[in-house]
């Protein structure tokens, strides 16, 4: 069974390259939901266009 070395906050946030990549993650996330969220409409009418041009296209 392996030991886990127990490592502090400033570790792990050297480890995850100084929490940029989470943070940006997070932002995305949150812009992404934000945009469906207050404007549903807009976001269903280009699924529905794209579904519909696959939809069309011959095998």
């Amino acid at each position: 069974m392996e030991k886990f070395e127990e490592l502090s906050f400033e570790e792990l946030k050297e480890m995850n390259g100084g929490g940029l990549v989470f943070w940006l993650v997070c932002a995305v996330v949150t812009h992404v939901i934000t945009e469906i969220v207050f404007n549903p409409k807009e976001h269903l009418e280009a699924f529905k266009e794209g579904y519909n041009s696959t939809a069309e296209r011959p095998l």
